[in-house]
């Protein structure tokens, strides 16, 4: 199977617990993502992954400073490796569908040359956002759908990145986990495209650098999502959405996401 998935999100700047976000905070970010991913059947129950991620970021702050710039990043990030074992998989009537998996995002890209919230920082240009962690992050994950004669097919996935290494220059990615809940119309065909909603748990601890947490990291979101899953061909399919914020806990000060996704696979 091969697929791509594009997603656009503009980001908003929100300060846990405080009434007005500072001046250097103030802006307009935008982020444009694009995936080319692959599967391929090693054995009828043993699917290898890989993804190709790319991201375009750009920042423009009203007040300028080291910190917080017009900045942008375009390129390639980390590469994605992993494996899936298809336990269950009924693909006609009702059933259900059962994976298990692991994903590796290996250190490929780009990262940081310095701590950005060391003393150094507060005198060199830089930014915030890097193309790659610097390090390998390993994700574990299962989904299951199941399929009866409900009018909605139901799912579930379910996402665990340990902290696990640091990078060379000090980086260690948090521990996050979160869970999606998944709903898809199959009794309410319009034209060829069934409704599709989700709703989206996460939890996030903060990163570390040189083994100290790292400033506005870490939190609780919960977003929600609605759209259209189209079925283009037997073989082709693509889906449309929109997603948001419902409610959010930070440490800190950190940008909120809103935005769209477009996804297109097919089945060769």
């Amino acid at each position: 199977m091969l697929g791509a998935a594009y997603n656009f999100a503009a980001l908003s700047p929100r300060q846990e617990g405080a009434t007005a976000i500072s001046e250097e905070h103030l802006g307009r970010t935008q982020v444009h993502r694009i995936s080319l991913f692959g599967l391929y059947g090693l054995h009828p129950r043993l699917n290898a992954l890989i993804t190709l991620p790319f991201i375009h970021w750009r920042q423009e702050a009203d007040e300028p400073d080291v910190h917080h710039s017009r900045k942008s990043v375009l390129g390639l990030r980390d590469l994605q490796v992993g494996l899936r074992w298809v336990l269950s998989n009924a693909q006609f009537g009702p059933g259900q569908r059962l994976f298990i998996g692991a994903n590796l995002a290996l250190p490929t890209a780009p990262t940081y040359e310095f701590n950005p919230f060391g003393g150094a920082a507060d005198s060199i240009d830089h930014h915030h956002f890097v193309l790659g962690t610097g390090t390998t992050t390993v994700t574990f994950y299962g989904e299951w759908w199941y399929r009866s004669e409900f009018p909605w097919v139901t799912g579930l996935v379910a996402r665990f990145r340990p902290r696990l290494f640091t990078s060379r220059k000090g980086f260690q990615p948090g521990s996050r986990l979160e869970v999606d809940f998944h709903a898809i119309g199959h009794s309410y065909r319009l034209w060829r495209a069934f409704p599709y909603l989700t709703l989206n748990f996460r939890r996030e601890i903060e990163d570390y650098w040189d083994g100290s947490p790292a400033p506005n990291s870490g939190g609780l979101f919960i977003e929600a999502s609605a759209g259209l899953d189209f079925e283009l061909t037997e073989s082709v399919s693509a889906v449309f959405r929109f997603r948001g914020p419902i409610w959010t806990k930070v440490e800190g000060g950190q940008q909120i996401s809103r935005g769209l996704e477009l996804a297109l696979r097919t089945i060769r």
